[in-house]
């Protein structure tokens, strides 16, 4: 369902290098060498990661929960049946926000069960998540067609992408083409 992730949800960090650094109840991480991201609701990878994690300077010893995260680099996020891959990533967790630059979301719809699946693949140079269910795509395109240079697209200026509460489905709403 909901894919804001919780203080309780498991995390599992991967990584080649790690620092740490703090200043400010601001504790900054720095994972690289195929630094991954698993949680239960969403998985991130990239070849680095920054996380930001706020603390109480006076508090007790915080378990280790990233507020907000920078990937770069072969970024690759899964939630669901979702799979973006992009250059670079910001996501904010405690609001949902985020901004993917130059990427690509590819995920299947079923309109019925059991008849067959179809592709829908994002391309853009922006895309701005609003919220959990909610994206905008900007100066990009979407086709149905799973090739890397697929055989038809539609160039957008932008779209809305509205994804179900469940993370099922989405679907492209207030198209502006080029």
């Amino acid at each position: 369902g909901d894919t804001k992730a919780s203080d309780d949800e498991p995390v599992d960090i991967r990584y080649g290098r790690f620092e740490r650094f703090e200043e400010n109840g601001v504790i900054t991480y720095l994972l690289t060498g195929k630094a991954e991201i698993f949680k239960q609701s969403m998985t991130l990878s990239a070849d680095s990661i920054v996380g930001w994690q706020h603390v109480d300077p006076s508090g007790a010893k915080p378990k280790l929960r990233f507020a907000e995260v920078y990937a770069e680099g072969h970024v690759r996020v899964i939630r669901g049946k979702e799979k973006i891959t992009a250059e670079r990533v910001y996501f904010d967790y405690r609001t949902d926000r985020g901004l993917v630059i130059e990427g690509e979301l590819r995920t299947k719809e079923e309109k019925t069960p059991g008849v067959a699946v179809t592709p829908v693949v994002v391309r853009a140079k922006r895309f701005r998540q609003l919220d959990s269910q909610t994206m905008v795509a900007e100066e990009g395109s979407f086709t149905t067609c799973e090739f890397g240079e697929p055989d038809y697209a539609i160039e957008v200026k932008e779209s809305t992408i509205m994804r179900d509460p469940k993370g099922d489905k989405v679907s492209l709403k207030h198209i502006v083409p080029m």
